[in-house]
């Protein structure tokens, strides 16, 4: 959306894409795709969130969030209750069942990467889009709660691990793979402290990082897989075992930006990573 609609200025047609995907939308939560209507992601709504706020800084128009503001109400109350496959827990944080993240792949039925519990990105996201909504609610001057944002900030703090570096993917229950999903949390800026998302960028540099994305688990990691080839089931067990994905640049530039600043240093370093 933002690459190809929103940096061109055809907001009439990103408009219509995130007009499409609410209409789609299920008790507040999107579908994996427009056309088999499974909706059994936990991070489509949450990416919606942030999908509309980024129309929103390009487009200015405030018309089109009056309009859609409804079906991010109808996210944000999704999420912050018990559901099929995710809920918030106690803490404020989202907990949800195994493979409902990006990391969804299967062989014979059977997560890969489970992930379940609470999911480091897709809490990173959470806090992202509280603070996306208090923003845009000032915007329409309509009342927001501000309480459970800095209560998930609060929990937050308990994903960082001290003996690597970095964030525990998933925690409740603790998983200290060493995968690019942390990166996401990085450019959210007032989520951690500067000197931890450090760390976690050049953790990702060191482990994950490599000419053409990241990898999806560290080298260092016994259940790594360095190829993905032969059969269905051969490729799905190394889907997101190590196999690298370009997508992962996008929020890698993102946290170097973040942490580094918008200097133009910076920037020729972002555009050499990119390249």
């Amino acid at each position: 959306l933002s690459g190809l609609l929103l940096t061109t200025g055809r907001f009439n047609d990103a408009k219509a894409v995130l007009t499409t995907f609410a209409g789609a939308m299920k008790d507040g939560v999107l579908p994996n795709d427009l056309g088999a209507r499974s909706y059994n992601t936990v991070d489509a709504s949450l990416l919606f969130i942030r999908a509309v706020y980024n129309y929103y800084s390009y487009s200015n128009d405030i018309e089109f969030i009056r309009t859609i503001w409804p079906s991010l109400l109808s996210i944000i109350e999704r999420y912050s209750r018990k559901g099929d496959g995710f809920s918030m827990d106690s803490d404020g944080l989202i907990k949800a069942d195994p493979a409902l993240t990006w990391m969804d792949a299967r062989v014979d039925g059977k997560p890969v990467t489970p992930r379940a519990g609470k999911a480091c990105e897709i809490n990173a996201i959470w806090y992202d889009d509280l603070k996306i909504m208090e923003s845009l609610a000032q915007v329409l001057e309509v009342p927001w709660n501000t309480e459970l944002s800095i209560c998930v900030k609060e929990s937050y703090q308990r994903f960082w691990n001290s003996e690597t570096g970095c964030l525990f993917d998933v925690i409740d229950h603790e998983d200290a793979s060493i995968r690019p999903n942390q990166i996401i949390a990085v450019s959210v800026t007032d989520l951690l402290p500067i000197l931890k998302r450090k760390r976690i960028l050049e953790t990702v540099t060191r482990d994950l990082l490599t000419p053409y994305g990241l990898r999806t688990l560290s080298p260092r990691d016994p259940r790594y897989q360095g190829r993905h080839e032969g059969g269905p089931n051969q490729r799905d067990a190394a889907y997101h075992q190590g196999t690298v994905w370009p997508w992962l640049i996008g929020p890698y530039i993102d946290a170097f930006l973040s942490v580094n600043g918008q200097s133009d240093e910076s920037k020729t370093k972002a555009r050499e990573i990119l390249t």
